[in-house]
C-alpha cells in the first residue's frame, strides 16, 4: 500500500505560518533573536512571555508552530516550561536559547524533550534549528497521519465479514484480520507464531501448494478449498488469492481473501441431492404403477380362487402366493417412499409392523456376513409419526450400521416402550439399531449429525443428518454411544400419540344398491375386481378407459351410484374426470385407488374411500361399504 503524502516548501509554510512563542525576560535578547530570524528570511510572528502564567495562558488560548526558551529565568525556568508541554502532550518542537546551560544540562535538556538548544552567542545555528525542527514535525506528523489511516483500514478490515490473511513466502502469516479469527478460531498473536498452519488438513495441502506456485507464478489463484478451524470442525472456503510485489515486480508476500460457503455448499448438494431424488421417483412412479398392474389382478385373484379351491394342496398353494403377492406389494410400496421421499401423513403408527415390514427389505440391503435380530416389545405403544419417514430414519440407520461391519457382525433392531427422562416429556417409543461394528471415535461423535461430515472414503454425510433432521420433525431425540472396537448404538425416541378409540371395520352387504363404475386402466384388474364385485350382487361398468367412462356415466347417471377411479393412471386426467362426474351427479361415491394410501382429496375433490394398490377382494368390498354408507 502506498501512501502519497503533499508537501509545500519551507519558505511558503514558514512564511505563512511560522508563529513563535518566546519564553525570554530580556527585551534586548528577544529583539536580537527576532532580527536574526528575519535575517534568515523565516520572517516569524513571535509572541513573548516572561511568567508561567502568561506562559501557560497563551498555550491555552493558541497554536504555535515552534517555542523558543530561555532556560533560566526570575521565578520561572526552562525545565518547568518543558515539563508543562510535555505533560499537556502538545506536539510543538521546543528549542532551548539560552547563554547560561552547560553541557551536562543541554544533553538533559535533550533527554526530557527538548528538540535542541542554542547558545546565544551563536544565534548563527538558530534559523537552522527551526527549519530542521520544523522538517523533523512535518515528517512526525505525516508518519502519524499514514499510521492512523493503516489503522483505520484496518479496522474497517476488521469489520469484513471474509477472512483477510497475508502470508510472506516463507509462509510465515503477517496479517491476520478479525474476520479470520472468527472464521478459523485463532487470533493475530496465535497465527503469527504458526498455530494457525493447523487449518490446513492432510487431504487439502497438495491442492494449497498448487495455489501457492499458481500465484506466485501468475500472480492470481481461485478456487475452493476444505479447511479446518480451531475445534476441529470441517469447512469449506472460497478463496481469491494475490501476488504482492516488491517495486521490481519480485514477489514479497501473498494476500488471501476466504469466504465460508460451508452452509451455501451444503444447501446446494441438498438441492442437488432432492432434485435426484425427485427424478428417481418419477421413475420409480411409472415402474410402480406398471408393477402395481401386475400384482393387483394376482391379488384380487387369489381372493376370489379361496372361494373355490378347498382341497387342502390348493388352499396351501394359495396362502404362499398370496403371502409372496403382497411381500412383493409391500417392497414396492417401501421402494417408492424412499425414493418419492415425500412426507405422507402423520399419525399413530405401529412401530413393530414397520420394522417387520422392513426385514426383507433390510435383508436385501446388508450383506451376508451380517446377521439381523428384531426384538419388539408385545405391548409397544403407537408413536405419532409418518411411516415413510419412520422407515427412512430405520433404512439410514441400518445401512451406517452396514458400513461400520465391513467383515460382518451382527445387527440388532429393538423397539420398546421408553419412560420420560430428562429432555422427554410424556411416553415415548425408543428403538434401538445396535452394531457390533467399529465404533465411532470420541472426537468425531458430536460432528456425526451434522450435514456432510462423514468419516467413509465414500460417504456422502447425509444419512444420520436426515436422520436426525426427522427425527426433530416429530418431536423426538436421537442418541448415540458408542466404543471404538466394539460397536455403535443409536436410540431413537418418539413421542406416543393419544390414543384414539377404533369402530369395527366395515363389510359390504351383499346386493349393494345401484350401479358401479369402474375407471381402470389395467384390464385384468378390471375385469378380476369386476368380478368380486358382482359375485356379492353388485352391478359394474367397465369402460375401457376415461373418455368412454365419462359418456357412460353421461348416459347411466340416474343409475350409477359410485364409482372406482384409478387415480395413478399414466396420461389420464383423473381429477378432472372426477370433478366432471361429481358435477353431473353431486351425491356421486368415489373410491380412489393409488399406489399410496391415506388419500383424502384431489385437488378439492372428496373421496368417499381409499385403496391401496394392489388390494384384495375383502380389501375392496370394506371400501365399498364404507362409501356406500357414507364413512370415510
Amino acid at each position: 500500500m502506498l501512501l502519497a503524502v503533499a508537501a509545500t516548501s519551507d519558505e511558503g509554510i514558514v512564511m505563512d505560518r511560522l508563529r513563535i512563542l518566546h519564553v525570554e525576560d530580556n527585551e534586548t535578547d528577544a529583539e536580537i533573536i527576532r532580527l536574526t530570524l528575519e535575517e534568515a528570511g523565516l520572517a516569524p510572528h513571535i509572541t513573548r512571555v516572561d511568567t508561567r502564567e502568561t506562559f501557560l495562558e497563551k498555550l491555552r488560548g493558541e497554536t504555535f508552530d515552534v517555542i523558543v526558551c530561555d532556560f533560566s529565568l526570575p521565578g520561572f525556568d526552562g525545565r518547568t516550561a518543558l515539563q508543562v508541554v510535555r505533560e499537556a502532550r502538545i506536539d510543538v518542537p521546543f528549542i532551548f536559547v539560552s547563554g547560561t546551560i552547560g553541557e551536562e544540562k543541554a544533553v538533559s535538556a535533550l533527554r526530557e524533550g527538548a528538540t535542541d538548544y542554542v547558545l546565544k552567542d551563536r544565534l548563527s545555528r538558530l534559523p537552522a534549528a527551526v527549519r530542521r525542527c520544523l522538517e523533523e514535525r512535518r515528517e512526525r506528523q505525516a508518519r502519524k497521519a499514514a499510521e492512523d489511516r493503516n489503522r483505520e483500514q484496518a479496522a474497517l478490515l476488521d469489520e469484513a465479514r471474509e477472512a483477510i490473511t497475508v502470508h510472506g513466502l516463507d509462509r510465515r502469516i503477517t496479517y491476520w484480520s478479525r474476520g479470520a479469527e472468527r472464521l478459523y478460531g485463532w487470533t493475530a498473536e496465535e497465527a503469527a507464531a504458526g498455530a494457525a498452519e493447523a487449518r490446513v488438513p492432510p487431504q487439502s495441502r497438495a491442492q494449497v501448494e498448487t495455489a501457492v506456485d499458481t500465484v506466485i507464478r501468475g500472480g492470481k489463484w481461485d478456487g475452493t478449498l476444505e479447511l479446518q478451524t480451531r475445534d476441529g470442525r470441517r469447512i469449506l472456503v472460497e478463496s481469491h488469492w494475490t501476488c504482492l510485489r516488491h517495486p521490481d515486480g519480485s514477489p514479497r508476500a501473498v494476500l488471501v481473501i476466504s469466504s465460508d460457503v460451508t452452509q451455501a455448499r451444503q444447501m446446494e448438494a441438498q438441492l442437488h441431492q432432492k432434485e435426484r431424488l425427485e427424478t428417481i421417483g418419477m421413475v420409480a412412479g411409472g415402474i410402480a404403477h406398471d408393477l402395481n398392474n401386475v400384482l393387483a389382478p394376482l391379488v384380487l385373484g387369489i381372493g376370489s380362487l379361496r372361494r373355490k379351491v378347498l382341497d387342502e394342496h390348493g388352499v396351501r398353494l394359495l396362502n404362499t402366493m398370496d403371502v409372496t403377492a403382497q411381500r412383493g406389494a409391500e417392497i414396492l410400496h417401501q421402494v417408492l417412499s424412499f425414493a418419492r421421499g415425500t412426507q405422507g401423513p402423520v399419525g399413530p403408527v405401529d412401530v413393530g409392523a414397520v420394522i417387520r415390514g422392513m426385514e426383507r427389505l433390510l435383508a436385501a440391503t446388508l450383506s451376508r456376513s451380517i446377521t439381523l435380530e428384531i426384538e419388539v416389545a408385545p405391548d409397544l405403544a403407537h408413536p405419532h409419526v409418518d411411516s415413510a419417514q419412520l422407515q427412512q430414519v430405520l433404512l439410514n440407520l441400518c445401512v451406517n450400521a452396514r458400513d461400520a461391519m465391513p467383515a460382518g457382525g451382527q445387527l440388532t433392531i429393538k423397539a420398546d416402550n421408553a419412560a420420560p427422562a430428562a429432555g422427554r416429556i410424556g411416553k415415548h417409543v425408543v428403538i434401538r439399531v445396535i452394531d457390533t461394528g467399529e465404533g465411532i471415535a470420541p472426537e468425531a461423535r458430536a460432528k456425526i449429525f451434522e450435514a456432510f461430515y462423514t468419516t467413509k472414503a465414500h460417504g456422502t454425510g447425509i444419512g444420520l443428518a436426515t436422520v436426525a433432521s426427522i427425527v426433530k420433525r416429530h418431536g423426538g431425540v436421537v442418541e448415540v454411544d458408542s466404543v471404538v472396537g466394539q460397536g455403535t448404538e443409536f436410540r431413537v425416541y418418539l413421542p406416543v400419540a393419544t390414543p384414539v378409540a377404533s369402530g369395527a371395520a366395515a363389510t359390504a352387504a351383499p346386493g349393494g344398491a345401484g350401479q358401479w363404475l369402474m375407471v381402470v386402466d389395467e384390464g385384468s384388474v378390471r375385469e378380476i375386481a369386476r368380478q368380486t364385485l358382482e359375485a356379492y350382487g353388485y352391478r359394474v361398468f367397465c369402460p375401457p378407459d376415461a373418455e368412454s367412462a365419462l359418456r357412460t356415466h353421461a348416459e347411466h347417471a340416474h343409475e350409477i351410484a359410485a364409482a372406482i377411479v384409478n387415480v395413478s393412471m399414466p396420461e389420464i386426467d383423473c381429477v378432472r374426470l372426477m370433478r366432471e362426474m361429481r358435477a353431473r351427479t353431486p351425491t356421486l361415491k368415489i373410491i380412489a385407488t393409488d399406489r399410496e394410501a391415506g388419500m383424502r382429496s384431489h385437488a378439492g375433490t372428496p373421496v368417499a374411500a381409499t385403496l391401496k394398490q394392489p388390494y384384495s377382494p375383502e380389501i375392496l368390498l370394506e371400501a365399498v361399504g364404507r362409501a356406500l354408507r357414507g364413512r370415510d
